[in-house]
Formats: C-alpha cells, structure tokens, sequence
C-alpha cells in the first residue's frame, strides 16, 4: 500500500473520530463510557486506541475522547485529548467548552485549540450564538484565531432566517469580517426548503457570494424521505451555475433502514473541467435490526480518475456489527475494506470495541437538518 493511501485512510479515521465542535449528545444518555482499539489488519497503519466518556449532572454535561498511538517500543502514548464542557445557565443561555490537547517533545499534555460558544433565546423565537476558536502562541498565551455571530429569526410561521459573520485576523492586529453567510429555510407541510449562500470580502471591501446551496428535503409517507441539493459557484464570467448535485432516497422503518446517495459533480477526477453534471459517486447503506443487534453495510461506488467512459466502481466497503451482551454493555466491529489503483480488495482497517451507552443500538433516519 503506497503512502498516500495510507495517508488518505489515516486521515479519515482521524476526521471521524474528532466529532463536529459542539455536537449535541442524546440528553436520554446521562453518563455512558466506550472503549476501542482500531488496527491495520496488514499493520500498514499505526494502530490507536480510543476512550470516550460522557456524563451529565443536572444542567451540566462533559464528555471526554482520548487517542492513544502505539509507540515505537510497542506500548500506547497518548496522541491526543478532547475535552468539552455545556452548562445551562439560566432559561436562556447555554455555554459551551470544547479544548484539544496534543503532546510536547516530551511528553507532556499541551493546549492546542479552545473553542468556545453561547447561546442566548430571545424574543419571538429569535436565537443568537457567540463562538470563538483560540489557539495559543508561542508564549502559551491564547490568541483568537477566529469569531462567529450567529442570529437566527423568524419571519413567517415555517420561515427561519439564520446569518452568520465570521471574523479572522486582520492585519492590524483585530479581527475583521471575513466570510458572511445567509440561509433561508421554509417548512411547508411535509417539506422543508432550504437556500444557504456563502459570501467573502474581497480586496476592494465589497461581499463576492461564492456559493449557493438549495434543496428540499421531503418526507413522503412515514420514514421515507428524499433530500435533493444543488450547489451554485461562479464560472468564469461570474454568472452562478450549478457545479454538484446531491440526491438521496432514504426508508426507514422498526426493522432498519435502507438509503441511496448518488452525488453528481462537474469536477471529474483526472479529467479536464466541464460544465456537465456527471455521476461521480453512490453510496448505499442497509442496516438492519434485530433484538439486541445491528448490522449496518456501506458501499461507496466511484469513477475511476481519468477514466469516466468507464462508469462507477466499487471503491469502499464499510461493514459495522453491534451486539447487546445482556450485561448493559453493546460490543461492535467495524471493518473496512478499500479497492487500490490495482484493483485488489484490501481490508485496510478494524475497529472494535465495547460501550455502555443507552443509544449505541438505536439506528434512525437522517434529519431534516442534515443538508447542512
């Protein structure tokens, strides 16, 4: 397996391990713990370990996640730390803390990011939200690297305005607008429409939208549901159209779940750019459902880069187990198995692992607020 493949593995199992900042945990999950060890089967990848616990106390909650890499001398040292902290404070404010930790040439425990966020509900269903992201200098003092002022509205029953303005640093020092973004989504019956612009300051201070991004999600009849996207960027001569379409069909029900994802793109791995929209890749997930157990399967079908004549391919193979072992904790296994440029079928990753978390079992469908 040459380098950048294992770099590309690592680097995703890396993504999905460190969860978004400030995702929100079940609140019917007061305090539950997991553990895992993830491994190369062929030992191309370095082998890691991860703890994660949560707990909650009245109005406060923490959660902790822990990576541990396999050293040189075959014992585990810790790679890295997640820590965050939410605390209601009153009927209307929420606070939330989240810090990363890494290691310094010697070993010891080192900030490397804190995030931090407010919320505040207002009059008339309005919400404001505060962040910053701070990382520290060299003297280890923090230094924001970044603000967000989130005001989200209503301006009709079913109509929600939410802005957004980012902040980075500026020359002289402070911190000056950056990127500003506007959505717009409307709940008409059984479905929700969305519009979501993106807009940066240019040179001469003026706001260039960048990218457009609408669609509907529909509920059609019980826990089925079709969510269509399209995303809109400049061309050349700065007229908007339409660069990736994203469409999935998803059914859900007491037995499990069954969901399509087919995404179109003019950006055609190994291919000169076009402006015609072309499949480049499907995804198709089943999980199924039993007393006491899960088993989920993922198959990701790509273009080969530079040959799209050649059509889709399966590229990836995802295939998660859980199993409820009568004594509150839930066992899983996740493999993954990958097809190189050669087009051997290779199991390049397994995870498994054990919690006692309340949720671990319980699969459901994607929600309304998923194409964010």
């Amino acid at each position: 397996m040459n380098r950048l493949f294992q770099f590309v593995i690592f680097s995703f199992l890396i993504a999905v391990l460190l969860h978004p900042c400030f995702a929100q945990e079940n609140s019917a999950d007061q305090s539950w713990s997991a553990t895992n060890a993830q491994e190369s089967p062929n030992a191309t990848i370095n082998p890691i370990r991860v703890r994660e616990t949560h707990s909650q106390t009245g109005q406060q909650t923490s959660d902790s996640l822990s990576i541990d890499n396999l050293g040189p001398d075959g014992r585990y040292i810790r790679y890295m730390d997640t820590e965050k902290e939410s605390k209601r404070v009153d009927d209307t404010t929420v606070r939330r803390m989240e810090r990363d930790y890494g290691r310094g040439p010697d070993g010891q425990r080192m900030l490397i990011q804190e995030r931090q966020e407010e919320t505040k509900a207002l009059s008339d269903g309005e919400q404001q939200t505060v962040r910053s992201v701070s990382n520290p200098d060299a003297d280890g003092r923090l230094q924001m690297i970044q603000s967000q002022l989130e005001n989200s509205r209503l301006l009709a029953p079913g109509v929600r305005e939410v802005e957004t303005m980012t902040r980075i640093p500026d020359p002289n020092g402070g911190l000056s607008p950056a990127v500003y973004t506007r959505e717009i989504t409307r709940q008409m019956g059984n479905r929700l429409t969305f519009e979501k612009s993106m807009s940066f300051l240019d040179l001469s201070g003026r706001w260039q939208t960048q990218e457009v991004r609408s669609g509907s999600v529909t509920q059609n009849s019980g826990l089925e549901t079709t969510t269509e996207e399209r995303v809109f960027q400049p061309n050349s001569d700065g007229k908007m159209t339409t660069v990736r379409r994203t469409s999935r069909h998803a059914v859900a029900g007491s037995a499990g779940k069954r969901e399509t994802e087919e995404k179109y793109s003019t950006d055609i791995p190994g291919v000169a750019g076009t402006e015609r929209l072309s499949l480049v890749q499907r995804d198709n997930i089943n999980q199924s459902t039993s007393l006491g157990s899960s088993v989920t399967t993922r198959q990701v079908e790509q273009l080969t880069p530079g040959s799209p004549e050649g059509g889709l391919h399966v590229t990836q193979q995802e295939i998660d187990v859980r199993r409820a072992t009568g004594n509150g904790l839930v066992e899983h296994r996740n493999t993954i198995l990958m097809t190189d440029t050669n087009g051997h079928v290779q199991q390049v990753w397994v995870e498994f692992g054990k919690t006692d978390r309340p949720s671990a079992l319980i699969i459901g469908p994607r929600g309304p607020d998923d194409h964010r």
